[in-house]
């Protein structure tokens, strides 16, 4: 929970309220609880020295904001009542219309797996391994665009496609 309305309140700048002030209105927030899941889990399967391996992450998706650049023709009246004043001829004023932690994106869900040969040979180990990142190949919005408008919210980032990648380790 976030909350200056206390010291808004006292502050030349907020509104008569003293409940928010033009840019942010919120001066109140609570972020309601979201669940995030983890798992890890390992095993060599024996007698073939195979390792078998995967994480799994399950988080709440992002706090959206919806954002609104208003002139100083859009801001005349709330600027007077704020400022007592009309804005600088060329001042934008971006106000989040969104309450934050109301509105959330996608659960971002992955799982990555691993498959490892283990080869010994006298005093050493070998690890060959194969690792999938993002196995799903889910395509989770990561980040939104958050200008509010007719795409609004756009997403403008998502999880890394499927990847394969071969490493090996070498223990003496």
């Amino acid at each position: 929970m976030q909350d200056a309305c206390e010291s808004r309140a006292v502050v030349p700048e907020g509104l008569a309220a003293g409940n928010g002030s033009l840019t942010n209105p919120y001066c109140r927030t609570v972020e309601p609880m979201l669940t995030t899941f983890k798992g890890v889990a390992s095993y060599i399967i024996p007698k073939v020295d195979v390792n078998v391996a995967g994480t799994f992450s399950s988080r709440p998706g992002v706090s959206l904001s919806a954002n609104v650049t208003y002139t100083n023709a859009d801001m005349l009246n709330p600027a007077r009542a704020t400022l007592g004043r009309n804005l600088n001829a060329a001042a934008n004023v971006t106000v989040n219309v969104l309450e934050p932690n109301t509105q959330f994106g996608d659960r971002i869900d992955q799982l990555d797996i691993r498959l490892g040969k283990i080869l010994r040979f006298g005093r050493t180990r070998t690890n060959l391994n194969l690792d999938i990142v993002n196995a799903f190949n889910s395509n989770d919005n990561l980040a939104y665009s958050a200008t509010f408008g007719p795409t609004w919210p756009a997403p403008t980032s998502v999880l890394t496609a499927r990847l394969f990648r071969l490493s090996a380790q070498l223990d003496f």
